[in-house]
């Protein structure tokens, strides 16, 4: 009866030294402050390859379309402000939109035909978007402060184009802060406005309606933090609100939604992307049909994208950086 008082004894004392230790971990658990840590004078860059696949299904006949995205700039920091917000020049170094292939079931069109004709006009906008320059002011949790320079950006676009006339309305409602901050926002999602634990998780809300209405919605999870890196896992729901339009007696309605999941790795010197990818699919359908009539078209369309950004950066030497911290870039 003794021995079994004494082991009672000792689970009791185990259980109660496991409870207050677990009570003592949860008080001293780490947290990470993952904002973006640039340093004046450092030159960062971000590579996005992207590739998708267009499934079409129409009265039985399917078209296949595969397209690729190599877009790439950098953010030069000009300079830092006592609140710890950056000034970034940001410049558009690479944009390559190839349509790769089109598989095509309906008769009467020339898929290669048509596959030169789309690539030949997106070599023309891409090169026209090469080495143009904005200045952002964003903060280290990536919320953007200020942006110059972006109507400037679409006269220099234009300037560069054939036949600008018939594309300035469209790029003039596409390129504005609202695209800006898309195209910053996007990549940077991640950063949460808060420090946080590993295990933890935040949530991003992306909302675009112009020219469509996007909303998508990721939850991200620390997943682990290494001598190097920071390792960042997501999740993405992704829905296209309702489109309708109507045209000159036809009608067109559409609703998609999808998901999407990826893996960002950053840096731990700066907190800056070293890789992101990710894995998304969309599908829906899309019914056409003429005005005052019953009978509606079905198209049914699946899309499916793999992307992956690389990040990269030229710090400055052991000079410089004392040179920096006593002059203006």
């Amino acid at each position: 009866m003794k021995n079994k008082k004494i082991i009672c004894l000792i689970l009791v004392l185990a259980l109660t030294i496991t409870l207050s230790y677990a009570t003592i971990a949860k008080k001293v658990e780490r947290k990470y402050d993952l904002g973006v840590k640039f340093e004046k004078g450092v030159e960062y860059k971000l590579n996005s390859s992207i590739y998708q696949k267009v499934n079409q299904q129409m009265l039985g006949k399917n078209m296949a379309m595969e397209q690729t995205f190599d877009i790439g700039y950098t953010l030069k920091v000009k300079d830092i402000d006592s609140k710890n917000n950056y000034n970034l020049v940001m410049k558009y170094t690479k944009m390559d939109l190839q349509i790769k292939n089109i598989q095509n079931g309906s008769q009467g069109i020339n898929s290669q035909e048509l596959n030169q004709k789309l690539n030949n006009e997106m070599k023309k906008i891409s090169k026209a978007f090469l080495n143009k320059k904005i200045t952002i002011t964003v903060s280290n949790k990536g919320n953007i402060i200020n942006i110059e320079g972006y109507e400037k950006l679409v006269e220099e676009i234009l300037s560069d184009m054939e036949d600008n006339t018939m594309k300035e309305k469209v790029l003039k409602r596409i390129i504005n802060k609202n695209f800006i901050k898309r195209n910053w926002k996007q990549p940077m999602g991640y950063l949460p406005d808060h420090s946080v634990s590993i295990g933890e998780s935040w949530e991003n809300k992306f909302k675009m309606t112009d020219p469509l209405d996007i909303t998508i919605i990721t939850s991200y999870t620390l997943k682990d933090v290494k001598d190097d890196k920071i390792i960042i896992d997501s999740n993405s729901n992704i829905d296209v609100g309702n489109i309708e339009f109507k045209q000159e007696g036809m009608e067109l309605a559409s609703n998609f939604n999808g998901n999407q999941t990826g893996e960002i790795i950053l840096d731990r010197e700066y907190n800056w992307i070293d890789v992101a990818t990710f894995n998304q699919s969309i599908s829906g359908k899309i019914s056409v049909g003429m005005k005052n009539q019953d009978f509606k078209l079905p198209v049914k369309i699946e899309m499916t994208t793999d992307g992956k950004l690389v990040g990269e950066y030229t710090a400055p030497s052991a000079f410089q950086k004392i040179i920096n911290k006593i002059r203006f870039w």
